[in-house]
């Protein structure tokens, strides 16, 4: 059987290519001898590194900067010239292209159904485009749902789902699964719910793990904050600088061994540098550790190099969790309580109201974050699920093999 296989997965925040590995990990263990193809959203090449000085300040026309700031600001200027430009960008003949020769589309993981400034909505209604040329039935799986959508995206989502070629919808989590019925009653018969696909990477906790004394500390950019939770104050550039600086020099104090990192996400890249250079400046840390991963690959040998996790980003802990790396995840995203909920974590998960230092230093001392949790539900969850997805004849191919 030769699936096609589509997500976010070239994305610069490596969480999602991390996705991608995980997704195709349960195709290939649910149908051994499937022929996988796998491809990018936004029409990005495997393995592609955008160059980060493209987006230093400096580097910046006053054009350029002009327009990030009305991108940012006005969601109606920024959804026009997405429409502009996913129209124009030839969209319709790369999806024709990654879908020859293919009997079955899968899209998902992570958060595609969001409104995104209209990105997201109409790439994949283009692709469902393409797909109804082709006749090939399509099954979204653990997609999560965002909270806020325009008119214009609801009009196009509403399109996606109700499209005859779309199988079934596998949400990641209850809430994107109530969110689904709610809007779209009508398609209740579509919708079922599972679990983060990134799960699938569960394994036993490396052997080495008992030697290591490395902290990863996860930090996020304000500006991504922003974008989903305006209130936060980790949306705040210098309340969120202040916040991560104190627990930093907490976590140096208490363990002497603390790496920030990122994702990959090229904002976070800049802000971790911000941190670093104002933990020298006002701390007085010159040698502070931080990592910026350049690949999904290197991006989960960091994580699980470590001893314990503290994230901002969704699938920092997610990874964690699945390599049986003790993690604390900091909510600044409903979506991320409901995970740590979900895997029975939630009191290493610190809402919104409670941030602080304290608060996470005392999570370190529980010795409870310590008891590794297995995955095996999770992973035996997801195939099950995965199974029920697909039309009764794929279905039935996989049980018997």
């Amino acid at each position: 059987m030769r699936f096609a296989v589509c997500g976010e997965y070239e994305s610069m925040n490596y969480g999602d290519g991390v996705i991608g590995v995980a997704l195709e990990q349960l195709v290939q263990s649910c149908f051994p001898e499937s022929e996988i193809h796998s491809f990018d959203l936004s029409k990005r090449k495997k393995g592609s590194v955008r160059s980060a000085r493209a987006f230093e300040p400096e580097k910046r026309t006053f054009f350029k900067r002009f327009h990030l700031k009305l991108y940012t600001d006005n969601r109606t200027y920024a959804s026009l010239i997405n429409y502009v430009r996913i129209n124009l960008a030839g969209y319709r003949e790369f999806f024709t292209e990654q879908l020859s020769g293919r009997d079955i589309l899968v899209i998902g993981g992570g958060q595609l159904f969001m409104d995104s400034r209209l990105s997201f909505p109409l790439k994949i209604y283009l692709l469902l485009r393409v797909v109804e040329n082709l006749d090939i039935p399509v099954v979204f799986f653990s997609i999560g749902v965002g909270s806020r959508w325009s008119s214009w995206s609801r009009y196009y989502f509403r399109k996606i789902i109700k499209s005859d070629n779309v199988h079934s919808i596998y949400c990641r989590d209850e809430e994107s699964y109530l969110k689904l019925v709610g809007w779209f009653p009508e398609c209740a018969d579509k919708l079922y719910r599972t679990v983060d696909v990134a799960l699938f990477l569960g394994s036993s906790r490396n052997p080495d793990y008992y030697k290591k004394n490395k902290v990863a500390l996860g930090v996020i950019s304000p500006l991504d904050v922003q974008r989903v939770s305006p209130g936060h104050f980790l949306s705040d550039r210098n309340r969120a600088k202040k916040f991560w600086i104190e627990l930093y020099s907490a976590l140096y104090d208490k363990y002497g061994s603390v790496t920030l990192f990122t994702n990959g996400s090229i904002e976070d890249g800049f802000f971790l540098e911000e941190l670093v250079s104002d933990l020298g400046r006002i701390e007085k840390l010159y040698e502070v550790d931080y990592y910026i991963p350049t690949s999904k690959h290197l991006l989960i040998d960091f994580i699980s190099s470590s001893k314990l996790v503290i994230a901002a980003r969704m699938h920092a802990s997610i990874i964690a969790f699945s390599l049986g790396i003790p993690c604390i995840a900091i909510e600044w995203d409903e979506k991320i309580w409901s995970f740590m909920k979900y895997v029975d974590r939630a009191e290493f998960c610190v809402r919104p109201e409670f941030i602080s230092t304290e608060v996470i230093i005392s999570m370190t001392e529980n010795d409870a974050i310590y008891t590794v949790l297995s995955c095996k539900v999770y992973r035996d969850k997801l195939m099950h699920d995965f199974r029920r997805s697909l039309p009764d004849g794929y279905s039935e191919i996989s049980r018997r093999l």
